[in-house]
């Protein structure tokens, strides 16, 4: 067997919150000498680090860590993080073959422990190379987040959405919930994926913005949203529909799914890049009864930090405890070299100014290394008091 790549799984969390909060689980990978060394300070910001797992080469790999998810996979309340790996055999006397395979991690609070392999098939049959997104979701209804993961096999021309629904402790085979013929439905130009429920009709959705080829200002810009029937998914009428002149899918860097509003509808947040000025511009794109997604821009940052070159992670979630959904920007200060968390706190049609809920100089963490965050609520926690940054 082998298997590529250390990695340290980081959980940040934030203290002193009313009610349940979400939970940052950053995965860092590094040599030897870097994971040993991880840790943050609770200090005087409301986050600290905790050092949630290590693993070394011969224990696990992540080598699809664009695929990370997080969800409630086995029902608990609690939710876990899912990596995406290849993983080598070499039987004895045998040809060595790779299989494509999920694991699961599990938050015990303060720690994530490994509950194994929860899907494994053979690499020829299923390529994770070739899974555009990946997207957890209860599409099913069973109580259990599954994930659907978009599939484009350059070599074929039909695409599929396949599903791999959770048993609370495995996954299942890989199902077709929905193919389209490329020349119908490109998953090549799809930018970004998000699980909501956009339309609020408790059926869960994937929101995809589709970025047609070409980079006129007439170019289409268009989402689709995929409904989930049960056992199916079914491509709704087209949810947003422009063209580069209004936004510009290329400038977008990313998606975040979440009630902004908090009426009911889940929305978009985007994070994009001003085309003439190069300002950092975050519209979000407002769901609504009639299927719609609607962009209004909440905050533009006009020849001021943060800049968008340097947000080199992000993640959406409840960090204040308001209930509505707020921005978590990990960035690399290009004035100190800091490295931050930014918390956007969202007011509802627009954002709070950034406040810093973590810093840490360079040789205590390099963001750069870090290759995926997932916001999520891994760690129960009481009912404490409020948070207020300075």
């Amino acid at each position: 067997m082998r298997l590529l790549a250390p990695l340290l799984i980081c959980v940040l969390f934030v203290g002193k919150i009313s009610g349940q909060i979400t939970n940052l689980a950053a995965i860092y990978e590094g040599g030897d000498e870097i994971l040993s060394n991880l840790l943050f300070d609770n200090g005087k910001t409301p986050y600290r680090m905790q050092d949630a797992f290590t693993a070394r080469n011969s224990d696990l790999a992540l080598n699809h860590p664009r695929l990370t998810l997080s969800g409630d996979f086995t029902g608990d309340g609690v939710d876990e993080l899912v990596v995406f790996n290849d993983l080598e055999y070499t039987p004895n006397m045998n040809p060595a073959f790779t299989c494509s395979v999920v694991t699961v991690n599990r938050s015990t609070g303060m720690t994530f422990i490994p509950l194994g392999n929860w899907f494994s098939i053979l690499k020829i049959d299923l390529d994770f190379d070739y899974v555009s997104f990946s997207v957890a979701g209860d599409y099913n209804s069973d109580g259990l987040d599954d994930i659907a993961l978009f599939y484009n096999d350059p070599a074929l021309e039909l695409l599929n959405i396949y599903l791999l629904e959770s048993t609370g402790s495995g996954f299942s085979e890989p199902q077709s919930w929905y193919n389209v013929d490329r020349n119908e439905f490109n998953f090549t130009a799809l930018k970004f994926a998000c699980p909501g429920d956009f339309n609020g009709n408790g059926k869960p959705d994937i929101a995809v913005f589709y970025n047609y080829f070409g980079t006129a200002p007439e170019t289409k810009q268009s989402v689709f949203i995929f409904e989930s029937e049960g056992d199916s998914f079914s491509l709704l009428p087209v949810a947003y529909d422009a063209t580069k002149a209004s936004y510009d899918f290329s400038a977008m860097k990313f998606a975040f799914p979440g009630d902004y509003n908090l009426d009911g509808y889940s929305d978009i947040a985007v994070l994009q890049e001003d085309p003439i000025d190069h300002d950092l511009v975050i519209p979000v794109f407002e769901g609504a009864a009639a299927g719609q997604l609607a962009p209004v821009d909440y905050i533009a940052f006009i020849e001021s930090e943060p800049y968008i070159t340097n947000i080199l992670r992000a993640a959406g979630g409840d960090f204040t405890g308001d209930t509505a959904t707020d921005l978590a920007l990990f960035y690399d200060n290009p004035g100190s070299g800091d490295q931050e968390i930014l918390v956007l706190e969202s007011e509802l049609s627009t954002f709070k100014a950034p406040e810093l809920a973590f810093s840490a100089a360079t040789d205590e963490l390099d963001m750069a290394s870090i290759t995926a965050v997932q916001s999520g609520s891994f760690i129960h926690q009481p009912v404490v008091s409020a948070t207020t940054w300075k």
